[in-house]
């Protein structure tokens, strides 16, 4: 748990503990009193009776919940922390590494933690936060390109296809990632981000081509392995 996210529960817990005490001594010195005197008067309404007490705990009510709130968004932090380490783990999985569910969990979880150190600055969480989305983000055109054209191929001339029923070369799987990657590291000189700026968005004062390029790239080096690859297949059978 970051320092944030134990400052956060802590202040939750003082608040309750504080909207506890606060609202016993309000039933002790305020709400009982008032009790008292609305049963000697007799002139006093039994609405007005039930309601006054109400309203004097109104603010311990809401002092409470709001320390609750607060207990409950730093635990929740840790859950979600939980899942995408968890998602991380079933990712890395989903590409071919033999490894135990427990041991890819960790695998995941050291960089994340080392990252999520890194995003909390004093200063500029902000920008460092927006600095990796972008980074991530870049990945994006690429993944496009290689799904849509595998998905083309795989369901021409068919009406519909059933992704979980088709099979995948090893081959076309591992090209894949290798253009994926190599698409990825073409779009670096074109990036243009506070964290870093490739030499070409730099001589373009700032232009950032990077998404085109990248998508661009993917589609060229996987739609061309996989028409060659397409011909080598039907001259041999």
């Amino acid at each position: 748990m970051a320092w944030q996210n134990a400052a956060l529960a802590m202040a939750g817990i003082i608040g309750a503990g504080v909207a506890v005490v606060h609202g016993i001594l309000v039933q002790r010195y305020m709400a009982r009193p008032f009790e008292e005197l609305a049963l000697a008067n007799r002139k006093v309404a039994g609405s007005t009776r039930r309601l006054v007490p109400l309203l004097l705990h109104f603010s311990t009510i809401v002092w409470f919940l709001g320390g609750l709130a607060l207990v409950v968004i730093a635990l929740a932090s840790i859950g979600s922390g939980v899942m995408n380490d968890y998602s991380g783990s079933l990712a890395l999985q989903t590409i071919g590494v033999r490894v135990r569910r427990p041991v890819s969990a960790v695998i995941v979880a050291v960089p994340a933690f080392a990252l999520i150190l890194w995003l909390h600055a004093p200063d500029d969480t902000a920008t460092r936060f927006q600095d990796v989305l972008l980074l991530v983000s870049y990945w994006i055109p690429a993944f496009v390109a290689i799904v849509v054209i595998d998905w083309l191929l795989r369901i021409r001339g068919r009406a519909s296809i059933n992704p979980a029923e088709e099979p995948t070369d090893r081959r076309d799987a591992v090209a894949a990632l290798i253009v994926f990657v190599l698409a990825y590291a073409a779009a670096i000189p074109f990036m243009n981000t506070s964290l870093f700026e490739g030499p070409v968005a730099k001589a373009w004062h700032g232009a950032d081509v990077a998404y085109f390029v990248n998508l661009l790239v993917a589609a060229l080096l996987y739609g061309g392995y996989r028409v060659v690859r397409g011909r080598s297949t039907a001259s041999v059978g």
